[in-house]
């Protein structure tokens, strides 16, 4: 038989488990989804704490659909932001000669050589 069960922490989720499944287990499932060490989690159900060694069968108030609170021991930080670099900055250079003037779009990776090649070109 599987269970539902739903539990809030950084965002509501639901995850499937056994009435077999011991409770360290769905700390390990809790780690895998959100990164939360298991040994800082603390799963409970009516303000009594879940015991890690114990099955959701040896707790006769859970049923289809009981929701469990997680929480836990210590301040978790949120894992860092994903930082994107920087989208390619293109420049314009205008080059002036005596007769005429060109311009060049230059990037951040091109160097003196490869703009000297771009006016010869």
């Amino acid at each position: 038989m599987r269970k539902n069960i739903r539990a809030v922490w950084y965002c509501i989720f639901s995850m499937e488990v056994s009435t077999q499944e011991p409770i360290i287990e769905m700390k390990h499932k809790i780690k895998h989804l959100l990164g939360i060490p298991f040994d800082s989690q603390i799963l409970t159900i009516c303000d009594c704490e879940l015991i890690d060694s114990l099955d959701l069968d040896d707790y006769p108030l859970i049923s289809d659909g009981t929701k469990i609170h997680p929480s836990t021991t210590k301040q978790t930080p949120p894992p860092p932001p994903i930082i994107q670099p920087p989208p390619e900055t293109k420049m314009k250079i205008t080059v002036k000669f005596s007769a005429r003037k060109i311009q060049i779009d230059v990037d951040e990776t091109d160097t003196i050589r490869s703009l000297k090649e771009k006016i010869l070109i």
